[in-house]
């Protein structure tokens, strides 16, 4: 009788899980059809900058802005949040750090301030929403496990609180958070049982209860047909 009641215990148990598992690996599966959108960590509309014409800085002359000239592998420019933006990379070994530099001030921007950070995440949101918060951070873990010494959180004040987080050295947006993605982000966690900082350990639970319920499984039949 005690095989029985503990093969209906844990079987409720597991049925959750599976349950739980089958649900948030449809979610999963079908995200990008059913609630997430296109267009993650691309521009959703561009600020109108200075022609190209109008850059007064050579490579050349932002090179020195380098910490170290004699390091620099490429230099480029773009247009980044109503600025033309030079972006200066130097290489030490297999280290590679950028610095960004204002192509006709000529006046170095890494680590971006606030007001710069936030010209530039708005590019990458729908829409003209005002910004609500911008938090600096040292050392951001990314999701894939990347860190990143220094990044500016963006907040603005649109549908569902949409976040981008960008890298102050370089201006690269790491990460887009909007309410699609934070239920995303839970539907992964609660999929993968990514709880109490542990990764996909928990999973050995519903795989423990399977296990025990096709042995008791079995001991139970062994025990009604014997």
């Amino acid at each position: 009788m005690k095989a029985n009641l503990w093969h209906r215990r844990v079987a409720i148990v597991a049925a959750a899980f599976l349950l739980s598992t089958a649900v948030t690996g449809i979610l999963w599966a079908y995200a990008a059809h059913l609630y997430l959108k296109d267009g993650y960590l691309k521009k959703k509309n561009t600020k109108r900058a200075p022609a190209f014409s109008t850059v007064r800085i050579t490579p050349q002359q932002a090179m020195q802005n380098s910490p170290t000239p004699a390091n620099v592998d490429n230099v480029s420019l773009r247009r980044e949040g109503g600025s033309l933006l030079y972006e200066v990379q130097s290489k030490d070994g297999k280290k590679t750090t950028s610095i960004l530099v204002d192509a006709i001030s000529g006046v170095m921007i890494s680590p971006l301030a606030d007001a710069a950070a936030a010209a530039i995440a708005a590019e990458y949101v729908v829409g003209n929403p005002p910004v609500q918060k911008i938090t600096q951070l040292a050392n951001y873990r990314h999701s894939n496990g990347k860190v990143y010494p220094y990044v500016a959180v963006v907040v603005f004040a649109g549908r569902g609180l949409p976040e981008i987080i960008i890298d102050r050295q370089t201006a690269a947006i790491i990460d887009e958070v909007d309410g699609a993605r934070r239920f995303h982000t839970w539907v992964r966690k609660l999929h993968q049982l990514q709880f109490f900082g542990t990764k996909k350990e928990l999973t050995i639970i519903p795989g423990l209860a399977l296990i025990f319920l096709t042995l008791s499984g079995l001991w139970i039949l062994k025990r009604r047909w014997s």
